[in-house]
């Protein structure tokens, strides 16, 4: 995007708020965007609202850019704003959630110190459906975000790589161009497990010190639950089969090797046990069919076991893990499920 004839700032930022349905909370994610330090971009994608966002968002209509479009999912919205950013870097941000004021100012620093970063993530504070804050955030206390050159890890354990929820990311817009437009039936929802994945296949990722936003925690979240439950499971254990497929078509287009060619050998501790579970608790209706107990504990194995930037104590644990689950008592799955699947957006 060019500079303007009043002379103000390029905006070399552009923010994508992506809404459907979220007319309670969409003008305070709008309201976070515009009021950045740095000169920004706002784009709001309606994805086919039947509350009363589009009259919401009519009160901002002379400050931001609104596409509205027919309900396709969140992937579809995320590629038209993807087709009408002008910045260097792009941020997708949900409608429920906000961003803290200087974020893209953060954000462009971080860009602009290391041309081979292509994704920048962050912590994000909790909040309630009110606005406000909540004990914790995300991700969990101790647990450390993917960063540095994760190219290695990508290939080797990739849902083992802890990747932010959609607002707590910012790509470089050149990154973008590369692996968009995005499959929109099979993300309908969590497009963000696309656009981590893919992305960093490109280059590094940079972690921010201090969240850059906050995550609103309410009764209608997407991808947020405090209770888990086997529909979450086996979305999971589904859209992590396909996550792969892309990514292994992605790494093989950039050079990056250790990926086999079949998506569901992919061996990852995360996402074998995301399967085992769907398998132990409800076999009728687990997504992958070629899925047994005895594989499933084979792959878990050679997972566990080949986490190498991990103690080896930590290693033994996760394999004991896969052993116990594939020959407890079913009635006994759910209780070894737990730490597996805890709350994490």
């Amino acid at each position: 995007m060019s500079s303007s004839s009043s002379g103000r700032e390029r905006a070399r930022v552009t923010i994508v708020v992506t809404n459907h349905n979220y007319g309670e909370f969409v003008l305070d994610a709008v309201d976070s965007a515009l009021a950045q330090t740095a000169a920004v971009e706002v784009i709001v994608v309606d994805d086919g609202s039947t509350d009363d966002s589009l009259d919401v968002l009519a009160r901002r209509a002379s400050r931001v850019r609104l596409v509205s479009q027919p309900n396709g999912g969140q992937a579809a919205a995320f590629n038209s704003g993807w087709s009408e950013a002008s910045g260097d870097v792009v941020i997708f941000l949900d409608a429920d959630d906000v961003l803290e004021p200087d974020l893209a100012a953060r954000v462009l620093r971080s860009i602009d110190d290391d041309p081979e970063v292509v994704k920048v993530q962050y912590p994000l504070f909790l909040i309630d459906a009110d606005g406000r804050r909540r004990e914790g955030g995300v991700p969990a206390a101790g647990v450390r975000l993917a960063a540095g050159d994760v190219r290695t890890e990508l290939t080797r354990h990739p849902d083992d790589l802890v990747w932010m929820p959609t607002t707590g990311n910012a790509f470089r817009a050149a990154v973008l161009d590369r692996v968009m437009p995005m499959p929109t039936a099979e993300y309908r929802i969590c497009a963000d497990y696309y656009l981590s994945n893919l992305t960093a296949a490109h280059g590094r990722v940079a972690v921010l010190d201090r969240p850059g936003g906050s995550y609103r925690v309410h009764g209608d979240n997407r991808h947020y639950t405090e209770q888990w439950s086997m529909d979450a499971v086996r979305a999971n254990v589904a859209r992590t089969s396909v996550t792969h497929r892309h990514l292994i078509d992605e790494c093989q287009r950039v050079g990056l090797s250790g990926l086999p060619n079949d998506p569901d050998a992919v061996a990852s501790v995360t996402a074998t046990a995301f399967r085992m579970v769907s398998l132990r608790i409800d076999a009728d209706r687990h997504p992958l069919p070629c899925d047994s107990r005895r594989s499933l504990t084979r792959l878990g194995l050679a997972a566990a076991l080949g986490r190498r930037d991990v103690s080896t104590f930590r290693r033994a644990q996760m394999a004991l893990w896969f052993v116990a689950a594939g020959l407890a008592p079913r009635s006994a799955v759910p209780r070894l499920a737990r730490p597996i699947v805890r709350t994490t957006p």
